[in-house]
């Protein structure tokens, strides 16, 4: 059977077993995780000027991306009452991206055969999963969508605009395209056989994408600001040999839960003792890496795709701390590809391999893909999936807490919440919902240091420093209540909310 054959049996098959693995994702309801900040209580009165000064200055989940967020705005304005939509959006633009990288790769190597199975078996893999399916995991899919839509456009001569405003929009939809101007870069040496240490040709690609490295330090700098601002910087009291031992872990279980999918749930927790095994074999798989991109005697694509791997992994592994997890599911959405190619590269050279690995690999994947994609059915049955794996997982635990306060079941949802305390007594969630409960049972003290608790998380919150200012005053903490009461003012926004807060602080100093 012919080469072309062969691809277009492999894109039959693989279209059929992608409607396989998706077909019932328009019946799934968005989560209460990260899903109603972008679903509900946003104004979408796009005539209205507060409306885009609110999308370009106040950050959703602190995180500043804009597009993604305008892009749930537009499809809720069509019908916010129908979540299928989004599932639908998210879907089309996963098989895009699938398009994307074929043509990418093709482009790059002219190698066609290893360009449609790594498209396949990326679009099929269950660690997509999350970004594909999680309404919140949008801002993945079109981050990625812009990359490769840059990286494409960079490739052609004379298109340095077009790769600007590509790259502009890649990183207007998520934070993460800060890292793409470097791999740019490596393309550009990786394509005209230069190592990186040719200063020459390093300097003409520099200035060829400075823009695009300025706008990445500017969104950088407006990451940091907002994380800041939102009360989300995480303090991290680590080394040095501490944190790289940390991200040669969180990079070693990347690769493993890439190339061995099973037991993937939504929040894997940090790891608690770390040997000297991992600081070493990070300092390896580093070393070897910068070699094999810098050198002008490796294969273009896999210099290219050694560098997007690393690139685009490097901001969540932790060497800055700036996240909950150094390990997830989302974080190879990106990434993945290039790892996928490095993967399937050394059967290029043995086609018919190459076809049988592929064919084995899309229907088994396919259907993992299904069953890993019947966890986010619901919010409920995303985090019983995490229970099930770690029982006592307090992430899990509180939003299972969650619902079960929803339901009405207030005694098994306070026990729960408990259990998420005892497990982690800096769980956010656990605290607010406990000092919730200490109000109802008129325990005034807990209720503040369970509120106390989470100003490091929410501190940007008003109703926070309001009902904080309310339980100290009536605790007889009339100093503290005003102090609570004048970081509720510097956080008004409108005129009645200063109002409110100006007669509160008035009474108070009248008592």
């Amino acid at each position: 059977m012919k080469s072309l054959d062969i691809k277009t049996l492999l894109f039959i098959v693989g279209s059929l077993l992608f409607i396989y693995a998706y077909h019932d994702s328009l019946e799934f309801r968005p989560t209460l995780y990260d899903d109603p900040n972008y679903l509900q209580n946003r104004t979408n009165t796009f005539s209205s000027s507060s409306y885009w000064s609110s999308l370009l200055f106040e950050p959703v989940i602190n995180l500043w991306h804009p597009l993604t967020v305008f892009s749930h705005d537009c499809l809720s304005l069509i019908d916010q009452k129908a979540p299928w939509i989004h599932h639908f959006t998210n879907g089309l633009i996963h098989i895009c991206n699938a398009y994307l990288l074929f043509f990418w790769i093709k482009k790059i190597s002219n190698e066609s055969l290893l360009a449609t199975s790594s498209a396949l078996i990326w679009l099929l893999h269950p660690v997509v999963v999350e970004s594909t399916t999680w309404v919140s995991g949008r801002k993945d899919l079109l981050c990625l969508f812009f990359v490769l839509s840059t990286l494409i456009v960079a490739t052609l001569e004379r298109r340095y605009w077009i790769t600007i405003v590509l790259a502009t929009l890649a990183i207007l939809a998520k934070p993460t395209a800060v890292m793409l101007p470097f791999v740019l870069i490596i393309q550009d040496n990786a394509l005209t056989k230069t190592t990186l240490w040719n200063r020459t040709s390093l300097f003409d690609s520099v200035k060829r994408h400075l823009l695009v490295l300025t706008l990445s330090f500017l969104t950088l700098s407006l990451t940091i600001y907002f994380q800041t601002k939102g009360g989300q910087s995480i303090v991290d009291p680590r080394n040095f040999l501490e944190r790289e031992t940390g991200a040669a872990w969180a990079l070693l279980h990347s690769i493993k839960h890439w190339i061995w999918p099973q037991n993937l749930h939504i929040a894997y927790p940090d790891p608690t003792n770390l040997t000297v095994l991992y600081t070493i074999s990070g300092f390896i798989i580093f070393g070897i890496s910068t070699y094999i991109i810098t050198s002008r005697k490796a294969p273009a694509l896999i210099r290219i795709c050694l560098g997007l791997f690393l690139l685009f992994l490097f901001p969540t592994l932790g060497f800055v701390r700036a996240g909950n997890s150094l390990l997830a599911d989302r974080y190879l959405y990106t990434s993945g590809i290039g790892l996928t190619v490095l993967l399937l590269y050394p059967l290029v050279k043995y086609p018919k391999l190459l076809i049988s690995f592929t064919f084995i690999t899309i229907v088994t994947f396919s259907h993992l893909t299904w069953l890993q994609r019947q966890h986010w059915r619901s919010t409920e049955a995303l985090f019983k999936r995490v229970v099930s794996l770690k029982p006592k997982h307090p992430e899990a635990l509180a939003q299972l807490a969650i619902l079960e306060k929803q339901k009405g079941n207030h005694t098994k949802a306070k026990e729960m919440f408990k259990k998420s305390f005892e497990k982690n007594s800096e769980n956010p969630i656990a605290h607010l919902h406990l000092g919730i409960y200490s109000i109802e049972d008129d325990n005034r003290q807990k209720a503040y240091e369970h509120f106390s608790a989470i100003v490091a998380f929410r501190g940007r919150e008003l109703w926070l420093h309001e009902n904080l200012a309310k339980l100290a005053w009536e605790l007889d903490q009339k100093t503290t209540a005003t102090k609570h009461l004048q970081d509720a003012l510097q956080l008004a926004n409108t005129k009645t909310e200063k109002a409110r807060i100006t007669q509160l602080i008035q009474k108070l100093n009248l008592e």
